[in-house]
Formats: C-alpha cells, sequence, structure tokens
C-alpha cells in the first residue's frame, strides 16, 4: 500500500506498529508478503486483491480502500483491527442489538422458500434504500442454493446434484444451518453446509475469474460459475469464509444498513477467509457423503 500524503504516512506507521504488536505484518502489493502476516491493507483492484490472496496462504483477511477516499478509509481500518486488538478468533464477528437473532436448521431444500420468505420479513424497511430487501433476499438465497446443490460433491469434485429441481434432503443427525440477525449497522446473515467441500483455492480462483472482466460471465462447463459469490463479494460490507475441509463450510455476510444506494454501492468489502486444517480427507468417509439423498432417498 502507497501512503498518499504525510497523515496517511503517520497512520500507516500507526497500523504497522499494531500489526508488530499483534505478530501480524502489513505489506504493499507490490511486495512480496511476509510469511508471518495475516492482514492486507490495500488500493488495488479486487483482481489484484484476490490474487495476492491466492498467492499467500498466510493472508486472512483483505481491508480494501477506495484511492479516492484513501486518508478516510485508511483511518477506518486502523479503527477496525485496533477494536480486534485481542486477535482471538475471527476479525468479522456478528452480534444482535436489535431483534431477535433467528437460528434454523433446513434439511430438506424445499424448506428454502419460506426461509428466504420469513427472512426477507425480518427485514426491515426503515432506515434503508428501496431495493435492500431484494439484495438481502438475493443473497440468502445464493448461499441456501450453494449450501444444497453446489456443496455436496463426489470424491472426483463433480457436482452430485446438478439440477435445482429435485428435492435434496439432508439426512439426520445433518442440517443446513441458517440464521440471522441485526446488529444496528449492519443486516448479517450465516449459512453453514456440513459437506465442506469447497476450499479457499476455489472460491478465490471464482472471484478472480469474475473480477477479471469486471462483468458477469458464466462459466460453461457445468454449475458453480461463482457468479453469485461475486455478487455478494460486491454487496458486502463484511463478508467471511470458513472452511474446514470434508466437515464444513460457513459463510457470514453483512450487509450495510443505509438509506442512500450510492453509499452502498460505493464501499469495498472487507474480506476474510479462514481455512481450518483437518484431518479429515474431503468426502472420503461414509459418514461424510451420508447426508445427503435425492427425494428421501438414502445416499
Amino acid at each position: 500500500m502507497i501512503a498518499q500524503n504525510l497523515l496517511a504516512k503517520l497512520q500507516l506507521f500507526e497500523l504497522q506498529t499494531w500489526a508488530r504488536k499483534a505478530g501480524a505484518s502489513v505489506r504493499s502489493l507490490r511486495q512480496r508478503v511476509a510469511a508471518n502476516s495475516v492482514v492486507l491493507i490495500s488500493e488495488d483492484s479486487d483482481y489484484q486483491n484476490l490474487r495476492t490472496l491466492l498467492e499467500n496462504e498466510n493472508l486472512s483477511l483483505l481491508y480494501s480502500l477506495r484511492k479516492n477516499n484513501l486518508q478516510d478509509d485508511l483511518g477506518k481500518a486502523i479503527s477496525f483491527l485496533q477494536s480486534r486488538s485481542d486477535f482471538q478468533g475471527p476479525f468479522i464477528r456478528q452480534n444482535s442489538k436489535l431483534n431477535e437473532k433467528v437460528n434454523l436448521h433446513l434439511v430438506c431444500s424445499d424448506q428454502r422458500r419460506q426461509a428466504i420468505e420469513d427472512f426477507g420479513n425480518y427485514v426491515k424497511p426503515a432506515g434503508v434504500f428501496d431495493g435492500f430487501e431484494h439484495i438481502a433476499r438475493t443473497v440468502a438465497s445464493e448461499l441456501l442454493t450453494n449450501a444444497f446443490y453446489n456443496a455436496p460433491r463426489a470424491v472426483d469434485g463433480r457436482a452430485l446434484q446438478a439440477s435445482r429441481t429435485e428435492v435434496i434432503q439432508i439426512q439426520s443427525p445433518h442440517y443446513i444451518e441458517f440464521a440471522y440477525g441485526d446488529d444496528g449497522d449492519h443486516l448479517w446473515l450465516r449459512v453453514t453446509d456440513p459437506f465442506g467441500t469447497f476450499s479457499r483455492k476455489k472460491l478465490l480462483h471464482n472471484l478472480m475469474r469474475c473480477a477479471r472482466y469486471k462483468m458477469l460471465r458464466v462459466r460453461e462447463n457445468g454449475p458453480g460459475a461463482g457468479i453469485g459469490l461475486y455478487m455478494i463479494f460486491r454487496w458486502a460490507s463484511e463478508l467471511r469464509f470458513e472452511f474446514e475441509e470434508g466437515r464444513r463450510t460457513t459463510v457470514l455476510v453483512k450487509l450495510l444498513k443505509t438509506k442512500r444506494l450510492k453509499v452502498f454501492e460505493s464501499q469495498r468489502t472487507i474480506f476474510e477467509v479462514v481455512d481450518r486444517k483437518t484431518k479429515v480427507a474431503m468426502m472420503k468417509a461414509s459418514k461424510t457423503r451420508a447426508p445427503l439423498s435425492k427425494s428421501g432417498r438414502a445416499a
């Protein structure tokens, strides 16, 4: 990251001081990222930022800055990191100061429609721009559809369920978790699947492909092109993916509540990827494949 003026340089020094105390380090996109880095602060394009994350597995958090608002964004980055200076757990977290948090356990793909409808009703129109509810519903639909239809995969990586017309039943005691709440500044939602077939590398490749062309392009050879995830990447104020290979994948999305569409569209997401390495091989054990069946039939 290149500081543009003296004040920004002083803020950057403060940020680097915090990073050293936290056991991390901050580097420019134009330099090789140190082996112990965990945070990347950058004003470069989405594509370049995602590429840097892909090339440096040690990086877990991306804080993107807007070039036309560098000073203000850098100050916010410092505040964000200082508020998490305990360095315990993920950077991106959720709470529910307003309304009651909702936590659903879904076992059938047909339950998505009602869950999304209830979620849409939860989104309060006051204080947000026209169209916010539609965006929130779209995010929920994308994450739940991915969980039921893209997450289940065969050992060779092929999607087990390519058709969205089939009813998918998750076998007990497994389920898709769908939780959401309101912290006053953000509406947040979290989806967890019990498969753990998605990965950091696959996610970043999908996002990079969409970011490279700066448009939504469908991949021709199969489902799961990543377009929906890129939409979420562009919409989210904060976005966290948490991977546990062969066990579960969790996605947390926080949407900024604002009356101004321009403010919503101008933000750049704070993006975190947590890769919890486990010794469980992807889709290897029968218990990993057992949760899925079509139309109630055992897998």
